[in-house]
């Protein structure tokens, strides 16, 4: 049985329906965070990080004047190292909407992460495939890998959300996704 999902989402539209989806029905039983984009006059300008207790910080954008700069967006490295840990504290199941390179430069992100990995919370994690984070998930023995796709992104939504409830019911798991 996984305690700890990580989900591959190589298209963004399938990731978005499903995260959406989650955040919307279990946002009051989750801790963590997802992540918008910020869009002005039809551009993407940046993104925002958003906690379940509607709080947000900037992430990422065009403007941000920074000494780290992923692609052509400063990144607002005080947004992960504080206000993204903040989101992740508590005893929910943890939900992260997006863990992808930017979050990988942050070492008090990476901690808690790690402390989250080696314990029995339970965490469902989305992420483009970026190896680091899929071969830490592989080397769990309470994980699962699996990838969205337009075939099956409705079926695994409604794994996740069995999956979540479930955890919220009784604090039991609620077994391991199939592929079809």
């Amino acid at each position: 049985m996984a305690n700890k999902i990580l989900v591959i989402a190589k298209s963004e539209k399938y990731k978005k329906i499903v995260s959406k989806n989650l955040v919307s029905f279990y946002k009051n039983f989750l801790d963590g965070f997802y992540v918008d984009k910020i869009v002005e006059e039809s551009k993407i300008v940046g993104y925002r990080i958003n906690s379940f207790k509607n709080e947000s910080e900037i992430l990422a954008a065009k403007n941000f004047l920074s000494r780290i700069y992923f692609n052509k967006y400063g990144v607002n490295m005080k947004a992960i190292d504080e206000f993204a840990v903040k989101c992740c504290d508590g005893n929910n199941t943890l939900f992260i909407d997006e863990l992808g390179p930017i979050f990988l430069l942050s070492k008090k992100f990476m901690d808690l992460i790690i402390r989250v990995l080696s314990s029995d919370k339970k965490i469902v994690c989305f992420s483009k495939n970026v190896n680091e984070i899929k071969a830490t998930f592989n080397a769990l023995d309470d994980s699962q890998i699996i990838e969205i796709t337009e075939k099956n992104y409705l079926q695994l939504q409604k794994y996740l959300e069995d999956w979540i409830g479930q955890n919220l019911i009784v604090g039991e798991n609620y077994g391991n996704f199939k592929n079809s």
